[in-house]
C-alpha cells in the first residue's frame, strides 16, 4: 500500500512538473518573438528558398565610423555577393539590405502646446524602419532616398506631449530657431525589456544626413555607433564571415549574429556563460532595442534552466515507468517460454 501511495505522489509530481515546463515554454516562446528588430532576416526572406542571415556590428564613439566608411563595406559586401553569384532576380530589386543609426542627444522640441518637451534623438539611416519595423500610428517613415532631410519620426508619447495627439504628420516641431515636419509617429514597443531600456524619455528619429548637419555647427563630426545588414546565408557562417571581414573596424567593434538569437541553442550557451552576460567587458554604449534583446536573452536562459529542471523529474519517471514495462514483459516472456518447456517435456514423458 505504501509503494503504491508513493507512485501515486511520483506520477502527481511529475505531471505538475510537465505543467510548469508546459508554462516557461509558452513564457519562453512568448518572450522571444516580441522583438521585432531581432527577426528582420525571416521578413526579408519571406517566401524565397535563400536562407538570410542578420548581423549588427557595434562600434564606439572614437571609433569614428562615418558615411564615408560605409561606402567601402557596402561595396566589399556587394563584391562577395557577385563572386558566389548571388544576384538580384529583377531591376531595382536588392540582394541585401542595411541601416544604421546613433544616438544624437537630447533636444528641447516643442509643438502646437505651450511648453517644451526634452526628447531623446536617435539618427538613423538606410533602411533603419524595414528592420526594425515598428507599428506605425500615422504618417510615413523616414526613407534613405527621401529629398527633405528636415523631417521627423516621433514617438507616440512625444507626440501626444507636443500636440496631444498621435495623428500629426505634417505639423511641425520647433528645435532651436528652426522648424521640423512631423513624417510620423510610431508606437513604443510596450513589452517590459523595451520599457526598461528605452527609458522614460519620448524619442525622436531624424535622418542622418540631419544629424550631420547638427554636428557640423558643433563643429563635431556624426559618427555611426550601429551598423545593420540582412543578407544571405546559403551556407552556414557564409553571411558572418562576410559581415566580419567587411564591418570590422578595428579594436573596441562587437560583431553580432542575430539571426536564430533566441533559439535554445542560443540560450543554452547563454546559460553556460550566466556570468559573463552580468560582466560588462567593454566601453559600448548599447542602443535600446539591443539592451532590451540582452535582457531576454538572459531571462530565457534563466526560463531554460527552469524547463530542465522541471523535465527532470518527468523524464525519470518515463523511463521508471519503461523499465517496469520492459521487466513485467521480460518476465512475461521468461512464464511463457517456461510454460513452453514444460509442455514439450510433458509430450515427452507421454510418448
Amino acid at each position: 500500500m505504501k509503494i503504491r501511495k508513493r507512485q501515486w505522489i511520483s506520477g502527481g509530481a511529475a505531471v505538475l512538473s510537465l505543467a510548469v515546463f508546459g508554462v516557461l515554454t509558452a513564457v519562453s516562446s512568448h518572450l522571444s518573438g516580441l522583438h521585432e528588430a531581432q527577426y528582420a532576416a525571416q521578413r526579408w526572406q519571406a517566401d524565397s528558398d535563400l536562407r538570410y542571415a542578420q548581423m549588427s556590428a557595434f562600434y564606439p564613439a572614437d571609433a569614428g565610423v562615418t558615411e564615408d566608411n560605409l561606402q567601402f563595406l557596402r561595396e566589399t559586401v556587394d563584391a562577395a555577393m557577385r563572386s558566389a553569384s548571388l544576384t538580384a532576380a529583377s531591376e531595382g530589386a536588392r540582394v541585401w539590405c542595411d541601416a544604421f543609426s546613433a544616438p544624437a542627444g537630447t533636444v528641447q522640441a516643442s509643438g502646437t502646446k505651450r511648453y517644451s518637451v526634452q526628447a531623446e534623438v536617435t539618427a538613423v539611416g538606410g533602411d533603419y524602419f524595414n528592420l526594425h519595423a515598428p507599428v506605425l500610428c500615422s504618417g510615413s517613415f523616414l526613407q534613405e532616398g527621401d529629398l527633405m532631410q528636415d523631417r521627423l519620426v516621433l514617438d507616440e508619447t512625444l507626440a501626444w506631449q507636443l500636440f496631444g495627439s498621435s495623428d500629426v504628420a505634417g505639423m511641425e516641431v520647433q528645435i532651436g530657431s528652426r522648424m521640423y515636419r512631423v513624417a510620423g509617429v510610431v508606437e513604443q514597443d510596450d513589452d517590459y525589456a523595451a520599457k526598461k531600456a528605452y527609458g522614460e524619455i519620448p524619442r525622436m528619429y531624424i535622418p542622418f544626413d540631419l544629424y550631420e548637419e547638427w554636428a557640423a555647427e558643433r563643429g563635431s563630426t556624426a559618427v555611426i555607433t550601429c551598423y545593420e545588414m540582412v543578407l544571405p546565408d546559403p551556407v552556414r557562417s557564409f553571411a558572418k564571415n562576410i559581415f566580419e571581414q567587411a564591418a570590422n573596424m578595428g579594436g573596441g567593434t562587437k560583431i553580432l549574429q542575430n539571426t536564430e538569437r533566441f533559439s535554445i541553442s542560443s540560450r543554452w550557451k547563454h546559460l553556460c556563460s550566466l556570468h559573463d552576460m552580468l560582466v560588462v567587458s567593454d566601453s559600448l554604449a548599447y542602443p535600446y532595442w539591443e539592451n532590451a534583446a540582452r535582457i531576454v536573452d538572459f531571462d530565457l536562459a534563466l526560463l531554460l534552466a527552469g524547463q530542465i529542471l522541471f523535465l527532470v523529474h518527468p523524464i525519470i519517471m518515463a523511463l521508471w515507468i519503461l523499465w517496469k514495462i520492459y521487466h513485467r514483459f521480460d518476465a512475461f516472456i521468461t512464464e511463457k517460454r517456461r510454460a513452453h518447456k514444460n509442455r514439450f517435456r510433458s509430450l515427452i514423458k507421454s510418448n
